[in-house]
């Protein structure tokens, strides 16, 4: 969910679309940190696009970014809070999926984010995705935390 405070798109103010946190490691070891934590908490990657390299193969430099795309197993989502998904043939999650994680230098600094999947539920309010978006956006929130705090 948005932080209190936060307004919906196209009220003037500002939306927290992702959640953010600085992490005290390297670039390479917050990447490993990521991973570890997506794995740990019975999430896939199911893609990951390096931009930085991207990028450089055609001739522009940037600070290195990453971007995984994240899949939730029945596991995942039993331990969300949301028992049932895959058998229940219940395919609304498949709105939610892939979640994505980023990596990204910012001055000196490395930030590990995550886009917010109660944001969809703006987006499509009648989706009845509210209950699995926020048990989604919690295990997202988590491993970030996790990443970052180690």
């Amino acid at each position: 969910m948005p932080e209190a405070g936060a307004t919906s798109p196209g009220e003037g103010a500002a939306v927290e679309y992702d959640y953010r946190r600085e992490s005290t490691g390297t670039f390479g070891e917050s990447v490993i940190a990521v991973e570890r934590s997506i794995a740990l908490h019975g999430f896939a990657v199911s893609t990951i696009h390096d931009i930085q390299a991207t990028l450089a193969a055609k001739g522009f430099q940037i600070k290195p970014i990453r971007i995984y795309e994240i899949e939730g197993s029945p596991a995942a989502f039993a331990s969300a809070g949301v028992p049932g998904i895959w058998p229940s043939g219940d395919s609304r999650f498949a709105t939610l999926m892939p979640c994505r994680i980023n990596v990204f230098m910012e001055a000196d600094h490395v930030v590990v984010t995550a886009l917010r999947p109660t944001l969809l539920c703006q987006v499509y309010p009648d989706a009845g995705l509210g209950a699995l978006a926020e048990a989604v956006e919690r295990s997202v929130i988590e491993i970030v935390d996790d990443a970052v705090d180690g």
